[in-house]
């Protein structure tokens, strides 16, 4: 008898437990699974910078997220982002297509995917920007206060610099450092106004490279250096200097790198190491050292040119037109 009782407790306990089981999960039981599949494999919009992150809550059922990264300053009309590809699967359909628009200009909209089952599950679609460290608005970094003709010498003065020469003749100073072989309503002094506007457009999915517009703007004199250099008969030395072209250009950021090329309308194309904090650049040669200091932001540009052999060479000619090495704009983004 005692064996009886005992079983039918057992019973009884069982059965309360069962009555207590809360199902946390707003998912009704699952008949087959697969029919009531509404997570999207993948979704992709307009000007969008890697995968999509899409989570899901078993605990809400019916809700979902879909993160995105965007390249807003790409995107006329957050109103009206396109969307470019949304896959899913077993049968599932969505509110959008590619080719819809979305609405994202308060800063999150909402689709629905539904499951073949008939099922719904609501996504809400949010954003965060993409930030690209070149971007942004720069003015030349030079001294307004020894901007004068009697500050030459004065390398920090002036926002051009470069490193040049043969053999152990070898130097790093301001361009305009030897004035005097500049042409004078062109000297490379007029730059030194100039307000550099650097635009992202888009990111390369498939490098990871970012690219974009550069205006150089003249600034206030209206002038742009010809860099002519008036000694031996006269040489043209935009090759080596006019790396930023003058008015509006391209430019694209190497992914994997981090080296930046400014293309011209003509094709002219210059690549350079970009700066985006202080640094001391350093330059050795035949036993000598110097150096350059960006104080804020900066761009290095390789040049080459042809170096004399043989003997050491200390002229003018020999660093900025026959060797120069390394050209360099110091530059000051506005906050």
């Amino acid at each position: 008898m005692q064996r009886i009782f005992s079983y039918v407790l057992l019973c009884l306990v069982g059965l309360l437990l069962t009555g207590c089981y809360e199902n946390n999960s707003s998912a009704p039981d699952m008949v087959d699974p697969w029919l009531r599949e509404r997570t999207p494999l993948s979704f992709r919009v307009e000007n969008q910078v890697g995968a999509a992150v899409i989570t899901d809550d078993w605990r809400h059922d019916e809700a979902g997220t879909i993160n995105l990264q965007l390249v807003t300053s790409a995107i006329d009309d957050l109103s009206q982002v396109k969307v470019e590809e949304i896959e899913l699967q077993y049968n599932a359909t969505a509110s959008v297509q590619p080719g819809s628009m979305i609405d994202l200009s308060d800063g999150t909209c909402e689709i629905v995917i539904t499951a073949e089952s008939g099922e719904t599950r609501t996504y809400t679609i949010s954003y965060y920007s993409f930030v690209e460290p070149f971007e942004g608005v720069y003015d030349m970094d030079y001294d307004v206060e020894s901007h004068d003709e009697s500050q030459y010498e004065n390398g920090d003065a002036f926002a051009l610099w470069f490193f040049g020469g043969s053999n152990d003749g070898c130097y790093c100073q301001s361009l305009m450092w030897k004035h005097w072989n500049w042409q004078n309503d062109y000297k490379p002094l007029v730059e030194d106004d100039n307000v550099i506007t650097i635009t992202l457009a888009g990111v390369d999915s498939e490098t990871g490279d970012t690219y974009g517009t550069c205006i150089n703007d003249p600034g206030p004199d209206g002038k742009y250096a010809n860099f002519y250099w008036t000694g031996n008969g006269g040489i043209d030395l935009k090759k080596f200097y006019r790396c930023i072209p003058e008015g509006e250009s391209s430019w694209r950021k190497d992914g994997t790198t981090g080296l930046i090329t400014f293309t011209a309308e003509d094709g002219t194309a210059h690549t350079a190491t970009f700066y985006d904090e202080p640094t001391t650049l350093t330059y050795s040669q035949e036993g000598k050292t110097f150096t350059c200091e960006i104080h804020y932001q900066g761009l290095e540009f390789p040049v080459a040119g042809t170096p004399m052999s043989g003997w050491s060479d200390y002229s003018d000619y020999d660093k900025y037109v026959q060797n120069p090495q390394k050209f360099i704009v110091k530059l000051k983004k506005r906050s």
